[in-house]
């Protein structure tokens, strides 16, 4: 399968699984190994769910944060099957296999490989802030040694071009 054809067939069943943001990363210099291609996702949080988090973590957010993740474990999962059964090794970054040590570090943060994809900067929260959904997003990644072409990295973006929730 041609690359692009690759990437596109990829894109496709990231959102048919539920993937509303993806994009590809060169993390070369971040990792070792042959993979060095990150995929990045990300899934909305509902909006009710935020605003509800003006005073304090809810039940509700509880519940949608492990439903999320289980929905993201579950995206980059089916993304690295489908890399491997078409010949590329492929490691889905999912909450079961992610290690964090006893800061809450991990060694390759979900936003590293988001902000390499494009999909949004590191605010002043130390979040990533993306363009369509503000902070409002849960994320994962999967790595692979297929060389996708890149996604356009962010730059610079008007703080008015931004949905805040």
């Amino acid at each position: 399968m041609y690359n692009q054809e690759l990437k596109r067939a990829l894109f496709s069943i990231l959102t048919e699984k539920g993937a509303k943001l993806m994009g590809v990363a060169d993390l070369s210099g971040i990792v070792n190994g042959e993979m060095q291609t990150g995929v990045s996702v990300a899934v909305p949080v509902p909006v009710n769910i935020v605003k509800d988090l003006q005073t304090a973590p809810t039940k509700e957010y509880y519940d949608a944060y492990h439903a999320l993740n289980a929905k993201l474990d579950d995206i980059v999962s089916c993304g690295s099957e489908f890399l491997r059964e078409n010949g590329y090794q492929a490691y889905a970054n999912t909450t079961r296999v992610v290690k964090k040590d006893e800061n809450w570090c991990t060694p390759l943060p979900h936003k590293t490989v988001a902000t390499r994809a494009g999909l949004g900067w590191i605010g002043k929260n130390c979040l990533l802030v993306t363009k369509q959904y503000g902070s409002a997003v849960r994320l994962s990644s999967l790595l692979t040694m297929h060389r996708f072409r890149l996604t356009r990295r962010l730059t610079r973006v008007n703080a008015a071009d931004v949905r805040f929730v």
